[in-house]
């Protein structure tokens, strides 16, 4: 998978829209490292069963990872039963995580389910470390 951008249109049918975004830094001279799954998009899913994924996550032991699930974004969910799943992970010191932000999300006929999760851990590096 990789990001999704732009304006995407749905069907009258069962669509899946589905992002992705995996980072991992391990240089120690690397202190910022940024990835989100949807990002200046316009989804648009009509009629249907649909389902919007937007998965991310952010490794830098060393750093300061930021992980977003959506960005700067609008999420309309047509007629039907459909689905939005945002997971956004951050990994390291100073680490942030957003499942949702700048964005605006709207549910459309039919039973909708939001399921938005951030999580944001610390990951300590220890270096120069003995033991006397």
């Amino acid at each position: 998978m990789g990001q999704l951008t732009g304006l995407l249109l749905g069907t009258a049918f069962d669509d899946v829209f589905a992002a992705g975004v995996a980072l991992e830094t391990v240089d120690p001279g690397e202190t910022e490292t940024t990835g989100t799954a949807i990002a200046r998009a316009r989804i648009e899913t009509f009629d249907g069963n649909d389902t919007v994924t937007a998965q991310t996550i952010v490794t830098n032991p060393a750093g300061n990872p930021t992980a977003g699930g959506v960005l700067n974004s609008g999420i309309l969910l047509g007629a039907g039963g459909d689905r939005l799943e945002v997971s956004a992970a951050a990994n390291g010191i100073f680490s942030i995580a957003n499942g949702v932000r700048f964005s605006s999300l709207h549910g459309g006929e039919g039973d909708d389910t939001f399921t938005i999760a951030a999580r944001s851990f610390i990951t300590l590096v220890w270096t120069n470390f003995s033991l006397d």
